[in-house]
């Protein structure tokens, strides 16, 4: 189904977290901007759509009114009230930049944790009605941020408090907004003002499982992988899981949506990517196999379509600074 086309190299490597790989496509400019994490960088690499004229450029993430980094758990870039943006996650908390010029434009620091609390981060990514971007935290808040079409004058209007374990992942589709957990609970929100919860439920994993990715799919599914290389189907009407398959044999670390086509992109630290067809009827879902491909001595960290119809992607993989792509034959 994909045949492997000629690599690209980035400034830098990619380090062991989930989702690292970010991914900006704007045909109309002939650009595609890739995103990796490495500790407390954000590798920035800018081509044309046929992989010339690439440009490499870097972020250091530091504590606010300090010099010390601190490590990154996510870099996102998204398109919001018209603009380009970076989004940061850390231990430590939010940074957000202009992508052209990678400008500064916004900086929130978490709050200290509790004297049982092990650790801090923010962690899950999502834009809402094009002008809202909402951020998991390790408190198992989500804040929401309405960004202006120009400026720095990002504000924090809501804060989603459901959750009693840290935020593993956010996806967003027009004004609907998918949260999960670490445990696997799930909740489902409408946008407004304020924002409305819908459902409460469970993505049913074991206790030593953790879920690591969440995609809203086509006809009202919820996608949901974990540690152990499991994907969960949830219904998004009831929050209850219609199928599980054990897609991989280690702990899966991307999942990307190709929305005009229903295909799914699973990366593992099994070193494989695979892309699922899914298929929805009243009463069945249909998964299929579609493709997969074994990459040797590569733990696979982020994975990504890079159009809606999934005619092609690419994965980062541990230690690398190679990015590797795929399209249909």
């Amino acid at each position: 189904m994909y045949k492997r086309e000629k690599s690209l190299n980035i400034k830098g490597s990619a380090s062991a977290v989930c989702n690292n790989l970010s991914v900006n496509v704007q045909p109309d400019k002939d650009r595609i901007t890739y995103a990796v994490v490495h500790k407390s960088v954000v590798n920035i690499t800018t081509s044309s759509v046929d992989g010339r004229n690439i440009a490499a450029r870097q972020v250091v993430c530091k504590e606010q009114s300090s010099t010390a980094s601190c490590i990154i758990i996510q870099a996102k870039i998204v398109t919001v009230a018209g603009r380009q943006i970076l989004v940061v996650t850390s231990q430590k908390g939010i940074h957000m930049y202009e992508l052209e010029g990678l400008l500064p434009i916004y900086a929130h620091t978490l709050p200290e944790p509790e004297p049982a609390c092990t650790c801090t981060l923010a962690k899950g990514i999502a834009v809402l009605l094009n002008n809202v971007i909402t951020i998991g935290t390790y408190e198992g808040h989500v804040m929401v941020l309405s960004i202006p079409g120009k400026g720095n004058n990002i504000q924090l209007v809501e804060t989603l408090r459901n959750h009693s374990f840290p935020i593993s992942a956010l996806d967003g589709i027009g004004d609907i907004l998918a949260v999960v957990d670490e445990r696997g609970q799930i909740s489902t929100w409408r946008a407004g003002q304020p924002f409305e919860k819908l459902l409460v439920g469970t993505v049913g994993i074991n206790p030593s499982d953790c879920v690591t990715s969440l995609v809203l799919c086509p006809n009202d599914l919820i996608a949901c992988s974990t540690t152990s290389g499991c994907i969960r189907f949830l219904s998004f009407q009831t929050c209850c899981t219609l199928a599980h398959i054990d897609a991989h044999a280690r702990c899966i670390t991307s999942l990307s949506i190709a929305p005009s086509s229903g295909l799914i992109l699973s990366t593992s630290e099994d070193s494989t990517v695979r892309v699922w067809k899914v298929a929805r009827s009243k009463s069945d879902l249909d998964i299929k196999l579609e493709f997969s491909e074994h990459i040797k001595d590569a733990q696979l960290q982020g994975g990504a379509f890079l159009s809606p119809n999934g005619y092609a992607f690419a994965a980062s993989y541990y230690d690398s600074s190679e990015l590797v792509f795929f399209t249909f034959k």
